[in-house]
């Protein structure tokens, strides 16, 4: 893999990351990697030497208040006023620019757990620049403990601020998904069976921070917009959209809230969407005990899609 580093300036903050391609031979599509919380776009490294194996490009990236795109420790975990606003017109500013630079390459997104809800707004905000989505360890369709955990956000950020580290937030996120686990060998057992990737995770000083309170309600807000009627009615019927979960995934409800999500797709009309449920992996497939074969996955239906839209 050639591996460069990226830089993207946007307004006051440059996001960083880094670009992969082929060592030799020309790629025949490139891929936007976005990651999720509490993580940076370096953990994909692997993913990405994949996906050159396979012939393909991209970038992968840091969000606003994640990895090298932070300032300071301090920073991790605040994406900013607006923050997923701001976060989606990167993604899309990132997007544009892969597009300009090779404009013959089909452009895939994918996209994992926090990073997954920023894609769905690319679903019908801006689906002529993707040839095709996928979604891992994404969310089912917004239900009421997302309703409590607006509410419990907006309190936080009225007694403490937007930029306050919310200890009950992060029971609401990180702390409930362990749960499942217990008895509980350490905080992050939801995120994978591979005990080495989980101490990994823990070790990584830009790893485990939850969004701050002014960026979690942000989540939440832009979560439940991606799922309103007059949204999902935007999205082509013929978007081809892959979700990856696994079935002991507290974030996709163990694979329910993913079915749920789609049938939500389809009862719109949607005709192209798969769904993949992994038995017994947790959240993060790419750091899972099966992540080969997830990868060959992923590779092999973005392979298909290609092959279709040449048909």
């Amino acid at each position: 893999m050639i591996r460069r580093e990226f830089e993207w300036m946007r307004g006051d903050v440059m996001l960083r990351g880094f670009q992969f391609e082929p060592h030799e031979e020309r790629p025949k599509a490139s891929v936007l990697i976005v990651h999720g919380m509490g993580e940076s776009s370096e953990r994909y490294h692997r993913f990405a030497n994949a996906l050159t194996d396979s012939l393909y490009a991209g970038v992968a990236y840091d969000l606003r208040g994640h990895g090298r795109t932070a300032r300071s420790v301090d920073e991790l975990g605040d994406m900013g006023n607006d923050g997923f606003e701001t976060a989606y017109e990167d993604l899309r500013s990132i997007a544009l620019e892969i597009k300009r630079s090779n404009p013959e390459l089909p452009l895939f997104l994918f996209a994992h757990s926090m990073g997954s809800m920023l894609a769905k707004g690319a679903l019908y905000r801006d689906p002529s620049l993707f040839q095709a989505v996928i979604l891992s360890g994404t969310t089912g369709p917004p239900r009421a403990l997302l309703q409590l955990g607006k509410m419990i956000a907006k309190r936080e950020i009225k007694r403490h601020g937007a930029h306050y580290q919310s200890g009950i937030l992060e029971r609401l996120s990180f702390g409930s998904y362990n749960r499942a686990f217990r008895p509980n060998r350490t905080g992050y057992d939801w995120l994978s069976r591979d005990r080495d990737e989980v101490d990994r995770y823990v070790a990584d000083p830009q790893c485990g921070k939850t969004l701050c309170a002014g960026s979690f309600l942000a989540m939440l807000s832009w979560l439940f917009a991606t799922h309103t009627p007059e949204n999902l009615v935007r999205i082509p019927k013929d978007l081809p959209i892959l979700m990856i979960s696994g079935d002991r995934d507290p974030v996709g409800e163990m694979g329910k809230g993913v079915t749920q999500l789609a049938r939500n797709y389809k009862r719109y009309g949607l005709k192209c969407v798969d769904v993949r449920l992994y038995k017994d992996a947790r959240h993060e497939l790419l750091h899972e005990l099966n992540c080969d074969q997830v990868t060959r996955d992923i590779t092999e239906w973005m392979d298909q899609k290609l092959q279709l839209s040449l048909s």
